[in-house]
């Protein structure tokens, strides 16, 4: 790891450290470790952040995303991510859930349906279990640009 990316992961931490509880709290951590039956905190049943690159660092989760949750009775729940890319529900879910991660007209699907709503227990970075890094989806390409007008 370089010095870049070692300083930015120190002042991430230090970071997160200092921003106590609330719907911005430790991006990146797998929420459901506090946030669950018995836990510490109120209990969730689906958490996570997402971002914009599987490798990107904890502070750098992406806001104004979509997790679209499916779980087995082909229940539908939308969840929009926050000023942290945090999202969460305490919605009851029939396990195993489908999710997939929606940016404008792009989608990414996850495969296959998982039995844990503890998003980040997996995608992490590194990431565990088989993920693919962090829960992300790309920036959508900038519109081509418009063709010059046609001299008369």
């Amino acid at each position: 790891m370089g010095w870049t990316r070692r300083l930015l992961v120190c002042l991430a931490s230090a970071w997160l450290a200092a921003c106590g509880t609330g719907p911005l709290m430790t991006p990146g951590d797998d929420c459901l470790s506090c946030h669950r039956a018995g836990g510490s905190a109120r209990a969730f049943t689906i958490a996570g952040t997402a971002y914009s690159r599987g490798d990107a660092i904890a502070t750098e989760g992406t806001p104004d995303l979509v997790v679209v949750i499916t779980d087995a009775r082909d229940q539908r729940i939308e969840l929009q991510t926050n000023a942290a890319g945090n999202f969460y529900t305490d919605q009851a879910v029939a396990f195993p859930v489908a999710a997939e991660l929606h940016r404008g007209d792009s989608v990414r699907h996850m495969e296959p349906r998982v039995s844990t709503g503890a998003c980040s227990s997996c995608h992490a970075e590194p990431p565990r279990g088989g993920a693919a890094g962090r829960v992300f989806i790309a920036p959508e390409s900038a519109a081509p640009p418009s063709p010059p007008p046609i001299a008369p």
